[in-house]
């Protein structure tokens, strides 16, 4: 589904850390998506999104949940994400609008343990994910306007836990991904866009530029990380857009206010 393996080193981002921090983005150069390997992926994928590299044993994030427009066998997702370095074992929480799948936006989760080649899957369609709260349908259409997510590594079992709305849904065993089992060291929140064929025109977010703001523009709010001594942490994400320019869609710098934590808008109506 998902093949995220983003550039570790981000040389042409300005930092400005306070009590109220800005961040701002990228576009990443066609030289680095080669060597990222993205160009290897099967359809079109467009990213906007904020990341951070270190040592995790957990994220989080409220996501505003949106209807946008998408045609054809296109897809258009909010999400966040958690992986090792090398990107083999990654986990992927959010919601997407995907008509060949369902109708509606609809919560999912993601599992692979080698880069997608061969193992893992949406929700419980194999095996892996072991789901002990059955009130929360993945798959199942979102109702609500915005949805709190988190993936959280347990201190003693180091089993990967999924919770909604603050709630253990289910989790990933240890054993499922081995390399990620003394944490992660990669997380990323954010939006993203794929179709096979590349000709469709698809909505991000809400298919509002992120500087619509709020009460338009979609949104990833009260994002924190936790470290590996399980501390939490509000996340000071950098913010890039992947394969994609400001012309189609865009991500805002990161925010941060008492209210929202750390946050950022996100999205746009796309373009050919």
């Amino acid at each position: 589904m998902l093949l995220l393996m983003l550039l570790m080193l981000f040389s042409n981002g300005t930092t400005s850390f306070k009590d109220n921090f800005t961040l701002s983005h990228y576009e990443l150069p066609k030289t680095n998506i080669e060597k990222l390997g993205l160009e290897q992926l099967k359809g079109i994928h467009k990213y906007a999104l904020g990341s951070l590299v270190g040592n995790f044993t957990g994220v989080t994030s409220t996501l505003s949940v949106q209807n946008p427009k998408v045609t054809g066998d296109g897809q258009s997702i909010s999400q966040i994400w958690i992986s090792d370095s090398s990107k083999r074992g990654i986990l992927e929480v959010g919601w997407h609008v995907y008509p060949m799948v369902s109708s509606g936006h609809c919560l999912f989760i993601y599992w692979t343990a080698d880069r997608y080649q061969s193992t893992g899957c949406f929700n419980l369609q194999c095996k892996g994910f072991v789901q002990v709260d059955t009130k929360v349908v993945l798959g199942g259409v979102i109702s609500q306007r915005e949805i709190s997510l988190a993936i959280s590594q347990d201190k003693k079992t180091q089993n990967w836990w999924l919770l909604v709305d603050g709630k253990r849904i289910g989790y990933w065993p240890s054993a499922l991904l081995k390399s990620i089992q003394q944490g992660a060291s990669f997380v990323a929140a954010g939006g993203e866009v794929a179709t096979l064929n590349g000709k469709a025109i698809l909505q991000m977010g809400s298919g509002k530029f992120p500087s619509s703001g709020k009460g338009f523009a979609a949104y990833h709010r009260n994002i924190r990380v936790s470290d590996a001594n399980h501390v939490i942490h509000d996340a000071r994400l950098q913010t890039t857009l992947i394969n994609t320019n400001q012309a189609c869609y865009g991500i805002g710098n990161i925010q941060y206010n008492p209210q929202w934590g750390s946050h950022f808008f996100f999205g746009g109506p796309g373009c050919s």
